[in-house]
């Protein structure tokens, strides 16, 4: 029973995986000008504040290099819905298995947490795109970029606290679970310094939500392993 619960976290997992290197190969690795404090052209981009920033982010609307940013910015962004149907699933079957393991109903009321952080990538994206629209029709942006920080705080934070709530859970997984602990930790600590004021703690803040999906992807690996073993 159990083995075939984390098989299930587990394929959507390995899906998850693939649409990430998709991704990482779509989005673009250079831009005409980062804001201070990042180096990842998409978190700066979802984490962009004006409208001056989001030009010279870009660069001049006359240059075709320009077009090609923005192009391979809308790419990626549009294989990011894929992403979205896979992660949120993934999150949320974790918590159906670590209910049916532990045997506690609570892991299944966290999965709104899961719901919330898709619907404010969701949210997200619309905003995004609107921005690059806005851009290349030199219209106002304003408007986009202040739903952008909602949206976009939906989704971090939504994901901060599922990694955050597990933290009682991996607290007694051994020398794997001190890892989890340590990064889960942090990011939850980095994330309210970074919603008060955003500089390079949110690169990093970004960078340790995505180590803790790693970690689960290979706990879920483990578990898989551990269960096969055990004939369960």
């Amino acid at each position: 029973m159990l083995y075939r619960q984390w098989m299930f976290a587990g394929y959507i997992g390995m899906g998850l995986i693939l649409m990430s290197l998709l991704i990482a190969a779509t989005f673009p690795r250079k831009m005409n000008t980062m804001p201070d404090g990042f180096f990842t052209p998409i978190i700066a981009f979802e984490f962009i504040e004006t409208q001056e920033e989001v030009r010279q982010f870009f660069g001049p609307m006359d240059s075709a290099e320009t077009l090609k940013r923005i192009e391979a910015m809308n790419r990626g962004n549009r294989f990011d819905y894929f992403y979205i149907v896979l992660y949120g699933p993934f999150l949320i079957s974790i918590l159906r298995t670590l209910s049916i393991q532990e045997k506690n109903p609570v892991y299944l009321q966290l999965m709104i947490l899961p719901l919330l952080a898709m619907t404010g990538d969701f949210l997200e994206n619309r905003q995004l795109f609107a921005i690059t629209s806005g851009l290349v029709a030199l219209e106002p942006i304003d408007q986009h970029l202040a739903t952008l920080h909602w949206t976009t705080w939906m989704k971090w934070g939504s994901l901060t606290i599922f990694f955050a709530a597990l933290i009682p859970y991996f607290r007694h997984q051994n020398r794997f679970g001190k890892i989890y602990v340590l990064l889960a930790s942090s990011a939850l600590v980095l994330g309210l310094v970074a919603l008060i004021q955003r500089s390079v703690v949110n690169e990093i803040f970004a960078l340790l939500i995505i180590g803790l999906f790693v970690l689960l992807l290979i706990y879920s690996q483990l578990r898989i392993i551990h269960y096969k073993r055990m004939g369960q």
